[in-house]
């Protein structure tokens, strides 16, 4: 396993763990995924990028939490991520 980056969210220092699973070269990403907010647990992040006539369609799926709870955190978190990803990748 790899540490990919740590972030600092809620004052405190969250490192983010993984190893890739499937890479496709302009296509897909899929890794696994382990951090405090998955309490430990090993899950999946696949992301594919789709181009279209505006740009490029970027899909984000995680899956394979153990519980609900972790699952709705996550999907209310990853808004919140992708939109400072695009506001930082904006010219």
């Amino acid at each position: 396993m790899c540490r990919f980056f740590r972030n600092g969210i809620e004052g405190g220092r969250h490192p983010h763990y993984g190893r890739f699973l499937k890479v496709e070269k302009d296509r897909l990403v899929e890794l696994t995924w382990v951090t405090t907010a998955t309490n430990g647990f090993e899950t999946i992040v696949t992301v594919e990028l789709m181009p279209n006539d505006r740009g490029t369609k970027f899909s984000l799926t995680h899956a394979g939490f153990p519980n609900e709870e972790l699952r709705k955190r996550r999907e209310d978190a990853w808004p919140l991520v992708l939109a400072q990803l695009d506001q930082r990748m904006r010219p």
